[in-house]
């Protein structure tokens, strides 16, 4: 199988607005005892996270001024850019139509799943730049398509040194492997759970106009540490 990892970007930086953020994470940012600067950071990163994973653009919409096509439009595009992450992770090649569609829908599932909290917001004293840092619940997803994957690669291999696979051609072999993929992906999402926890810094950056953003890959290495890439 193949374990080669390949970032994906999203066709966009988001960027920060300098109005204030609503209530929906007061709570969390009270617990914190965040100033109102940093509150504004840590409701920013909140919002961006809550649009990607959970498709509700309310709060990030209401901070940035964003047309709602525009945010569906990134939500749209980290869904595609991580079902082809999963694809290359779990080795699928020339995926019928169908298949990527059941791949998409399945990472709309697990976006579902995703649980985070902010739990620290600093400002760096050398740049002055502020980093959220948020605590992610990593899910058992990947580790299980991945034993299932290799029992099935440890049986076709075994095969193979008997060639009992002489007659079967690459395209036999690349359909009942991804066959055998979407099956190890279905059952791993009846039997989604959380093995552990780790915190991820998401840094701001700013651009020589004093706008501020969380980089793509900062986003993807989010998304990678929850479904245990």
């Amino acid at each position: 199988m193949k374990k080669t990892l390949c970032l994906l970007t999203l066709l966009c930086l988001l960027a920060l607005s300098a109005c204030g953020g609503d209530s929906s994470s007061e709570e969390a940012s009270e617990e914190l005892h965040l100033d109102a600067n940093s509150k504004q950071y840590s409701d920013y990163a909140q919002a961006l996270l809550k649009a990607i994973y959970t498709k509700d653009y309310a709060d990030y919409m209401g901070m940035t001024g964003e047309a709602e096509g525009t945010v569906e439009t990134i939500y749209n595009n980290h869904i595609a850019n991580t079902a082809d992450e999963l694809q290359q992770h779990f080795g699928l090649v020339t995926l019928e139509s169908a298949d990527k569609d059941t791949l998409n829908q399945a990472v709309r599932q697990l976006y579902g799943h995703m649980n985070y909290r902010v739990v620290n917001v600093q400002q760096d004293s050398a740049s002055g730049n502020y980093v959220v840092t948020i605590e992610v619940d990593r899910l058992n997803f990947v580790s299980q398509v991945d034993g299932v994957m290799d029992s099935y690669l440890d049986e076709m291999n075994r095969k193979m040194a008997n060639r009992e696979l002489d007659n079967m051609t690459t395209e036999e072999y690349n359909r009942q492997y991804n066959a055998k993929a979407m099956e190890a992906i279905s059952g791993a999402l009846s039997s989604l759970a959380s093995t552990e926890s780790c915190q991820i810094q998401l840094p701001f950056q700013a651009d020589s106009t004093g706008a501020v953003s969380i980089s793509e890959e900062t986003l993807h290495n989010v998304t990678r540490k929850l479904l245990g890439l």
